[in-house]
């Protein structure tokens, strides 16, 4: 308590900036759509059993 950091701490913060390249947005888009199928698809099969009249289990 009665020292001082001497690197003082940095907080996460967002930078917008990034949006103003076309690469950055192409990889950010990309990478949602990529995953998107990763992680959809386990909470669709019980609609789809259920669609084909299997039980959802």
């Amino acid at each position: 308590m009665l020292l001082k950091e001497r690197n003082p701490r940095v907080t996460a913060t967002i930078e917008l900036s990034l949006f103003k390249h076309p690469t950055f947005v192409l990889l950010f888009v990309g990478s949602g759509i990529v995953t998107f199928p990763l992680l959809v698809p386990p909470f669709f099969i019980p609609l789809y059993a259920s669609s084909l009249r299997l039980s959802k289990t």
